[in-house]
């Protein structure tokens, strides 16, 4: 049976809730994270780079223009590529889940890692994307 996926906002009260962040209250083998959790987050370098475009830019109210998106996309792509390769066991310990509900601290649902993660990698490896959660 395939990996049922769902996105939601850190903070959902759902049983399967994965923090795919790097947050440090959360990462922790009890705390959400599952011990695998880190390995879908985006780098420290691409998070610091984009967070800080959209508080320098008061215009973007706090989403990235288009161009801005697939460049980031883009980057986190090559990154989750990365993290495939190198840390195999971990995909295959979430792809082995019934059910799993990606989180994050992001208020844009679309403009969000959670969602390239969810909604478009997984499915390429047979998981089941059924959106985001109220």
């Amino acid at each position: 049976m395939a990996l049922e996926v769902w996105t939601a906002r850190l903070g959902t009260r759902d049983p399967d809730w994965l923090d795919v962040t790097r947050a440090q209250k959360t990462n922790e083998t009890g705390g959400g994270h599952l011990g695998i959790g880190l390995s879908f987050a985006p780098s420290l370098a691409l998070l610091k780079h984009y967070l800080k475009i959209r508080h320098e830019d008061p215009e973007l109210a706090r989403e990235l223009t288009d161009e801005q998106w697939a460049a980031y996309s883009q980057s986190y792509l090559i990154e989750m590529r990365e993290s495939y390769i190198r840390r195999r066991q971990t995909w295959l310990k979430l792809l082995e889940r019934p059910r799993v509900v990606l989180c994050c601290f992001c208020t844009h649902p679309v403009q969000c890692h959670r969602y390239i993660f969810g909604g478009q990698i997984l499915p390429k490896l047979g998981a089941d994307y059924r959106g985001e959660l109220a």
